[in-house]
């Protein structure tokens, strides 16, 4: 996570970029799911389900890689409206 990322992000949603000083707010990873989802065409509007989780193990500091992070994108199971779409994130 960038510390510019996040400060776009943040303000964006009226929240105080000090806030976090050096660490990231990892939940803004979030919306990578949604972006990785449009990069490969897949509609999200038709989306009426999704579930993602993040496990955070200790502090990210901005504008470094923790280690062990890994973003692994799985192909979706189907596109059509009701069938589920995969994307891990570890």
């Amino acid at each position: 996570m960038t510390a510019s990322r996040q400060k776009r992000y943040l303000q964006a949603a009226e929240v105080d970029p000090n806030r976090y000083g050096e660490l990231a707010d990892v939940s803004i990873l979030a919306t990578d799911c949604f972006l990785s989802l449009r990069k490969a065409r897949i509609r999200i509007d038709r989306q009426v389900h999704m579930e993602q989780s993040i496990h955070q193990y200790g502090p990210v500091k901005l504008d470094k890689k923790p280690e062990g992070a890994r973003i692994r994108c799985v192909a979706p199971t189907g596109v059509l409206a009701c069938e589920p779409t995969i994307q891990a994130s570890e």
